[in-house]
């Protein structure tokens, strides 16, 4: 999980993270999914996904129906590091450390 002020950082992230798993793991990123935001959208990035053979999809955006459990998760994490922001000044630390449990626990799914 990467923190961002300004969600303009998204592609420059999300280009990173692709190059790495290719360099780490030596396996290409085959399908991007996202909502119609413009850092996935944008032409820089169209010409990135064709350099790099990978497939990218689009979704509506805030249908969890749709993003099915990316987005259920990502409004619970917001939703536990409100809750927790209330009471402590550490709430990127909560969120990163809800993010790990959430990564490590089963799922029903």
């Amino acid at each position: 999980m990467y923190l961002m002020k300004e969600h303009t950082k998204a592609s420059k992230l999300l280009r990173g993270f692709i190059v790495m798993v290719k360099t780490q793991f030596n396996r290409g990123v085959k399908v991007v999914r996202g909502d119609n935001g413009t850092e996935f959208t944008s032409g820089p990035m169209q010409d990135f996904y064709f350099e790099h053979r990978i497939l990218r999809e689009s979704s509506c955006i805030d249908t969890a129906r749709e993003n099915g459990r990316v987005e259920c998760k990502h409004h619970h994490i917001l939703n536990v590091a409100r809750a927790l922001k209330f009471q402590a000044n550490f709430w990127r630390e909560v969120s990163l450390l809800r993010i790990i449990l959430l990564i490590i626990s089963p799922c029903s799914q």
